[in-house]
Parts: C-alpha cells; structure tokens; sequence
C-alpha cells in the first residue's frame, strides 16, 4: 500500500487490527495528521462508518472536519470522496465520516452500533462518565476506538485508563516531534526557544511529559494531601446513613452534583454528577437511579426563581419529588468565601476514588485565570468546563462549614444551660 510509505514508522500499527490504538505525546508529532491520513487510505479502500469525537463539539469549527478536508486534498483523494456541510462520504463506496462532542451527545448519537471506527482527538479531556458510554457503544464485530492526545496530567481519566492500565486489546503509542521526519525548521526553532526558557514547559509541551499540576492550581495541594493520607480511595455508599445533594443547576452551564455522606461522623463524598442542556426532571431521574436515601438537597440560592430549563421553579419540582427530604436554597456567596471555605473544609473529607473521578479532575484542573498584559496568575479562578463542578463543591463546603458553625453553637447553648 503506497500511502503507507509516507507515514512515520511508528504510526505503521495504525493499519494493523487492535480494538484500541492509543497515540499520545508533545505536540508537534503528527498524530492528528498521521490518523486522518490513515483513515482516510482505509476508507477508500472500503466501506467505514467512522466518527471523528471529542468531549466537547459546540460546533463543526470545534472538529476535525477541515484536517480532513486538508488531507483529501494533500493525498490527492478528491475523486474517492464528497465533502458535505456536516459529514465526509466516500464517492465509490458507502464509507461515511461523521463528527460529533461526546459529552453532551453521545445518548443522541444514532446507530453508534455500526461504526467501524471511532477516533477521539483531544482526549485528555474525556471524561469516566464519556468513556463509559461510548466503548460499550462502539460494539460492531472488528470495530475499533482510536484516541490521540497531549498528556496533562497523571490523574486524568483518559491517561490514567490508557496510558497507565491500557485495556485488553490495546497498542499505546508514544510520539513526539523526533518521531516526524516532516517537523520543520520553524518549529524546531520554536522548540529551542522554549527550551531555552523553561526545560519543564518544553517536556511537556514537546516531550509529552505530565505536569504535576495545572499552572494556578487552586486545590492541587489539597488534593495530593488528600490522596497521601489515604482520603482518597474505596468509601462507597453506606446503605445505614443518608445522603447529601449539593448542586449548582445551570443549562448552557453545566448541571453539577456532589453526593455527600456522614458515616460515623466522617464526612465522605461519594459520587457526583454532570450534564448540559438537559430539563430539571432529568436530574431528578439521575438522582432516583442511585437509589440513595436522601435527607438534605441543597439548591442554588436563585432555586425559587423561575428558569427557561423548567416548567416550574427548581424549588418546586425537588420538593415534590423529594418529599421526605429537606430542599432548600444555600446563600449567594462570594468566590472568595466559597474558595475558602473549600480550602478549610478539604482536609476533612474523603473521596470515593471511582464515584469522584471527573469531579475530582475538575478540581484539579480549576486554576486562577492568567492576565494577558502580564502572563501571571490574578485571583480571580478561571471560568472554563471545570468551573462548573468546582463552583457546585465550593457551595458544599460552605454549607458544612455553616452547619459546623450551628452545631458548635447548640453545644455551647446546651453546657451552659445545664449550669444554670
């Protein structure tokens, strides 16, 4: 096959068959290019179904469609396919490339059964809950997933479940720019800049490498502590003690929910949830499928305010699904009280490992935003697709914060009542 020739040696098991074809390294070495160039030699040889994901597609501009279209016209493969508005088609086969987000989508996503391949870009960003839908989902006979990205951090889900523990089936592939014959002078010129600057910027930029954390980092501390003192790890529900719901409920927003339990008085954080665009019953029918006993459901402070995502108020719709348990509305605060009440409440909490994951990674990933006049840290958090699960958590903290207050106080009513 003469298109094989122009791929570098260690993207050659792009052509072999393996459930699971793992590219990951710095930028630079031609991952994305080298995958839609195999794809597009393997669907014009026959028929594929292919979806090119990632986590989040807001629109076609956020895909992979224009490499595409570059390549088509790069390998000279105009005469085998067709170009439309929203998919690419083969002209003398049935072969089809479609893209689409994952996060928000994959339920929506129709006959995912029949794909032959799906390739995930960017995916250091996937979530446990995006992964755990769409492998099961991808289930044709010879179908296969292959995933590309630049490693963040050791945490991740998707370097953590490829990287670190690939599943059966699996050809993980390191790649960086040494492994591109084609790099040019320019960027190699750009890699020595930044070398020059900061070994540690270009080992990950360049070598792949993981950073130990996200650059303004808010909780990354935290979270190392948490995990060394074994706070992080098998703290499951415990069917004898109830549940707490804290949730930030938004639409174009993400919908955040953490599950909190107190078993022997250790606070313990159980599981969590996220969605976008979806009604409040949808929720309701999330929270009624862990069949947890719930005793308190704490809402955002406008919970009582009417919302376009609601046929009736928040309040409204939880208390009547609810009703043996407490629904209220927590306080408008700050973001500077909620950061600290979040730093202040961490060391006493614990984190059900495989419940937590893609909170826990928000968490991570939650970081001060950078002032483009200067390139530091303000304080102010950066608003992105972590903030989301972070500002739900803040809420958490402050009302165990509050709640730690109150019981403090009837401690201290009650002894001095006894002496008087």
């Amino acid at each position: 096959m003469k298109t094989i020739a122009q791929f570098p040696d260690k993207l050659q098991f792009l052509f072999e068959p393996h459930r699971f074809k793992v590219l990951y390294g710095g930028r630079a070495g031609s991952k994305s290019w080298g995958i839609a160039r195999a794809i597009l030699s393997l669907g014009a040889r026959k028929p594929l179904r292919v979806l090119a994901g990632r986590e989040i597609q807001k629109s076609l501009k956020d895909s992979v469609k224009k490499l595409f279209e570059d390549q088509i016209q790069s390998m000279g493969l105009q005469d085998c396919y067709q170009v439309l508005t929203d998919e690419i088609r083969g002209k003398n086969n049935s072969t089809e490339i479609f893209f689409s987000g994952l996060r928000h989508n994959i339920d929506n996503i129709k006959s995912l059964e029949s794909v032959d391949l799906a390739w995930i870009e960017e995916a250091q960003v996937v979530s446990k809950a995006s992964w755990d839908k769409l492998i099961p989902s991808i289930r044709k006979a010879g179908s296969e997933i292959w995933i590309s990205f630049n490693p963040d951090l050791e945490t991740d889900e998707t370097y953590d479940r490829f990287v670190m523990n690939p599943p059966e089936g699996s050809f993980v592939q390191k790649i960086n720019y040494q492994d591109n014959p084609w790099v040019s002078e320019e960027t190699r010129m750009d890699i020595r800049d930044v070398r020059k600057r900061s070994e540690q910027d270009y080992l990950h930029i360049y070598e792949g490498h993981c950073k130990s954390s996200v650059e303004g980092a808010i909780f990354a501390q935290a979270l190392q502590k948490a995990m060394d003192e074994g706070r992080i790890g098998d703290f499951p529900y415990d069917a004898r003690y109830p549940v707490s719901v804290f949730a930030d409920i938004g639409w174009a927003d993400n919908t955040s929910l953490w599950f909190l339990q107190f078993v022997n008085h250790q606070a313990r954080v159980i599981d969590c949830y996220q969605s976008q665009f979806q009604k409040t019953p949808h929720y309701i029918q999330v929270m009624n499928d862990r069949r947890y006993i719930y005793n308190k459901i704490c809402l955002p402070h406008d919970a009582e305010n009417e919302h376009a995502n609601a046929d009736r108020t928040w309040m409204q719709i939880f208390r009547q699904s609810f009703p043996n348990s407490t629904v209220y509305s927590g306080k408008r605060q700050a973001i500077e009280l909620r950061l600290e009440a979040t730093k202040n409440m961490f060391d006493t909490m614990c984190f059900h490992k495989s419940g937590t994951i893609d909170g826990r990674s928000a968490l991570a990933h939650y970081h001060y935003a950078t002032d483009p006049n200067t390139g530091k840290s303000t304080r102010e958090p950066f608003h992105g697709p972590e903030s989301n699960y972070s500002d739900a958590f803040g809420y958490m903290c402050l009302e165990m914060k509050e709640s730690g207050k109150k019981q403090e106080a009837k401690k201290k009513t009650s002894i001095y009542s006894g002496m008087a």
